[in-house]
Formats: structure tokens, C-alpha cells, sequence
């Protein structure tokens, strides 16, 4: 086995310390014999910089080392930049790469251990405290970029925002689109007091105002309604909002035709996928546990024969 890269001073660390495994190290069973010992198991060498970056808040136990698998070890120049990110990020942390090969890791990890290590020797060299082993220098390369977060299916609207652009986010995120339609329609109308009344509430409109239908196949959605113009001038921007609104109207049925049954309106399969993953995404930032039930249920067909599908 190769040496550890780094002498440790003797003595037993003291206190409770958190270490990231990252990969398959084979260390687990090792050190779960210390209670003292809080165990953190990533898969990359990202997620352990994550964990160095921003531990979670329900741990007590300070960030010691970070024990890298040989599988997971960042090819170079992949390793240097992780090692000066977390250097750079919690400058106290040690770090071990997991490997039986001699000379590994040498020129980014402070220490080279093997999976087979008795317990006392690997416990002095992952908690080993700063004054015993000497932060090495970090090499010069750059930190390694947080990676791209998933964008939101739509950006809340902003004041200075094109009612347009708004308009088009709106109805591919399947938003509501009212609020940015009727803006543009009063930018288009040159009344900034226009209003939308829908269809049915149409007793409610002052007589003195103008008004506009907002129609769309013959069919009447609502009213635009202001004091400000007259109803030529708002009947263009009366016909465009109509023309948004059933456009919404239907990117929304054909999102609920693409994302659920037409029988019982249960999600499918496809929503289960887009669902599931975006779960294990924000389970994976949040730190948390994704529970997944399977339901088998024997002879279903006898209650479809008895009762109907309907029921």
C-alpha cells in the first residue's frame, strides 16, 4: 500500500468530526465503529465540495476531511481546481483520496490511505488536526464553477419587463396570462385604465365607459373596458387579448392532455418522470430523503369486472 503522503504526529484525535466519503471508498464499515464519527456518502467530487461549501445546518459536527474514492477522483486538471476550491472554501479540511496505488494523489490530497487501514491509524490520519498536519499549499487553478441550476418555468414578471416577452413566458410556463395580455393591451390602446370584465359580470360596467368585446369564435370572453378611449380604439387591443388568452387557454388543455389520464384526470406516467426527477434534484440541494411507494395490487381486473372502470 502506499504511504500516507504526509507523516501524522502521534496521538489519537480528539472531538467529533464530519466525513464526507466520496465514491465507493469501502471505508464505511471502518468507521462506523467510532460514534464520534459523523458520516456524510456523496457520489462526486462536487457534491463533497457542496458539502464543504454549505453544510447542513443539522449537523453539530464540524466539516474534518473529505476521503475521495479512486473511482471518483477528478481527472486532472479536474482534481487541482476541486482541491483549491475546497481549500479555498474550508481551508481546515483535509483531504484524502482512497487508493492502493503508490504515488496517487500526491500532488492534491494531503494524505493517501487504503480501505484496509487498521481503524486507529485511519482515524489519526482523516481527523487529524491542522497543527499536527500543515495545510499544503493549494496549486494555482481556478475554483471549479457551481453548476447550472435547473431555471424555474417561469420568472416572477417584473415591473420594467415587455408585456410580449412576459406574454410568452406566461403561456409556455402555463401561467396565467392576464395581467401581462392586459398590459399590452393598454400600451396598444394608449389607456392605461383599461380593465378586463369578464363576461358574465358585464352588468357591472358603467355606461359611461367605453367598451370593447373580447371575443374569440364567436364566442364573448369578457369586456375591455376604460374611460380613457374610445371603443375603435380599443377594439384591435380587445381582439389581440382574446387571441392570447384562448392561446393559454389552450397550451393548458393540451399540458393537462399530455400529463394526465382523460378517464379518472390521474397524472401519467410522463408527469411521473418530470415530477420524480425534479423531487430527487431538490432533494439532492435540500439534503433530504426521497421516499418512492410501489403499489401492486393483485387481481385488479375482478374489480374492473364487477364495478366498471368508471368506478
Amino acid at each position: 500500500m502506499g504511504e500516507p503522503a504526509r507523516q501524522v504526529g502521534g496521538g489519537e484525535p480528539a472531538g467529533r468530526g464530519r466525513v464526507v466519503l466520496v465514491g465507493r471508498t469501502g471505508l464505511d464499515s471502518t468507521l462506523r465503529r467510532d460514534a464520534g464519527i459523523d458520516l456524510v456518502r456523496v457520489r462526486t467530487a462536487l457534491e463533497a465540495l457542496g458539502e464543504a461549501v454549505n453544510p447542513p445546518e443539522v449537523s453539530a459536527a464540524p466539516l474534518a476531511c473529505i476521503a475521495v474514492a479512486a473511482e471518483a477522483d477528478p481527472p486532472p486538471p479536474h482534481g487541482a481546481a476541486f482541491a483549491a476550491a475546497v481549500r479555498e472554501a474550508a481551508p481546515g479540511v483535509r483531504l484524502v483520496l482512497v487508493c492502493d496505488e503508490p504515488g496517487r494523489g500526491a500532488g492534491s490530497y494531503d494524505a493517501v490511505v487504503a480501505s484496509t487501514m487498521p481503524f486507529h491509524a485511519l482515524k489519526a490520519v482523516l481527523l487529524a488536526q491542522p497543527a499536527e498536519v500543515p495545510v499544503r499549499g493549494a496549486p494555482a487553478a481556478a475554483p471549479i464553477p457551481a453548476p447550472p441550476q435547473p431555471a424555474p418555468d417561469a420568472a416572477p414578471l417584473s415591473a420594467d419587463e415587455d408585456p410580449q416577452s412576459a406574454l410568452l413566458r406566461a403561456v409556455l410556463a402555463g401561467r396565467d396570462v392576464m395581467l401581462p395580455a392586459l398590459e399590452q393591451a393598454r400600451r396598444q390602446a394608449g389607456a392605461p385604465d383599461a380593465v378586463f370584465v369578464p363576461a358574465e359580470q358585464a352588468a357591472s360596467i358603467d355606461p359611461a365607459a367605453a367598451r370593447a368585446p373580447v371575443a374569440h369564435r364567436a364566442t364573448t370572453i369578457g369586456w375591455l373596458v376604460s374611460r380613457r378611449a374610445e371603443a375603435e380604439t380599443l377594439a384591435p387591443a380587445a381582439a389581440l387579448l382574446a387571441q392570447w388568452l384562448a392561446l393559454a387557454e389552450q397550451q393548458k388543455e393540451l399540458r393537462r392532455a399530455a400529463l394526465s389520464d382523460d378517464l379518472t384526470g390521474a397524472y401519467n406516467r410522463r408527469y411521473f418522470e418530470r415530477y420524480l426527477r425534479a423531487a430527487i434534484d431538490q432533494a439532492g440541494r435540500d439534503r433530504r430523503t426521497v421516499l418512492l411507494l410501489l403499489f401492486d395490487i393483485d387481481n385488479f381486473k375482478r374489480f374492473n369486472d364487477a364495478h366498471g372502470h368508471a368506478a
